[in-house]
């Protein structure tokens, strides 16, 4: 079977200032979503609930564990030891562990509470880049984990994560929450086009090339997602609103043929 991979599109959060909240460190167990949600709120001063644990973890910016109610045998995609090698329980997860949820389990979680899954996340970095895939998955003969938010559990360290998310690199409470970019955020009022623009356009005469030469062919919404990953972590670039620049925006704005002076695919020489 082939492996696919797709670029994750969120970094991984991570503490960046002293923990103020209960009497918990980052090795302890994990904790239950109820006491991750307060926990959190104490450390910011802001209150953050149960759902802004569950899309953080849909986007992959947190690890969301679950409580599994059954043993299932499980094989890694190149077949070979998954877990727990040379022990009696190789390949099988126990009854009782806690793994980590992949990001389609994550979402629907966020989106209905419950989750039906079979597979686990592993992750690559290529180019510098952050991509997903399908690492191990249940055998053929075993049924679907099944997981309501009673069963998740939040490291402490992703406790403190999701919440320095809500304050300041001096602990103040910071705007967590900016405004989707607007369309005056695309464009200068002289009429020339923001930074963001000139850099996004950058990387997608690149990125088209680059494909091109590795004989696949490039389109725009499937390039989009690299030049929004790469605008937020290597360039630091957000709209003059400050909100992060996502895919279809780049789109829409960046890569449309007639706004902002246009763009149109660059032709190998």
């Amino acid at each position: 079977m082939t492996t696919k991979y797709f670029l994750r599109m969120f970094d991984r959060l991570e503490p960046r200032t002293p923990w103020r909240g209960g009497r918990i460190v980052h090795s302890d167990p994990p904790v239950t979503l109820d006491e991750a949600a307060r926990e959190a709120s104490k450390h910011s001063g802001q209150e953050v609930t149960v759902a802004d644990f569950l899309r953080a973890a849909a986007r992959g910016e947190i690890r969301l564990r679950a409580i599994v109610h059954a043993s299932a045998k499980v094989q890694k995609h190149d077949g070979g030891i998954f877990c727990n090698q040379g022990q009696p329980d190789e390949n099988t997860v126990p009854k009782g562990a806690i793994p980590t949820l992949p990001l389609t389990a994550c979402g629907h979680l966020a989106g209905t509470g419950r989750a039906s899954w079979r597979t686990f996340d592993g992750f690559v970095v290529r180019d510098d880049l952050w991509y997903i895939f399908t690492e191990g998955r249940l055998t053929d003969d075993e049924p679907d984990f099944e997981t309501v938010l009673d069963d998740c559990r939040v490291t402490v360290y992703d406790v403190h994560a999701l919440a320095d998310a809500y304050v300041d690199d001096e602990g103040a409470p910071a705007d967590t929450a900016p405004a989707p970019p607007a369309a005056e955020d695309a464009q200068e009022p002289s009429g020339a086009p923001d930074p963001w623009i000139v850099r996004a356009r950058e990387h997608a005469d690149n990125i088209w090339l680059r494909e091109l030469e590795n004989n696949k062919r490039p389109a725009k919404e499937s390039i989009a997602p690299e030049i929004a990953s790469r605008l937020w972590r290597d360039d630091k670039m957000v709209t003059r609103r400050r909100a992060r620049i996502t895919a279809d925006y780049i789109v829409s704005h960046a890569l449309s043929p007639k706004r902002n002076g246009g763009w149109e695919p660059p032709v190998p020489e």
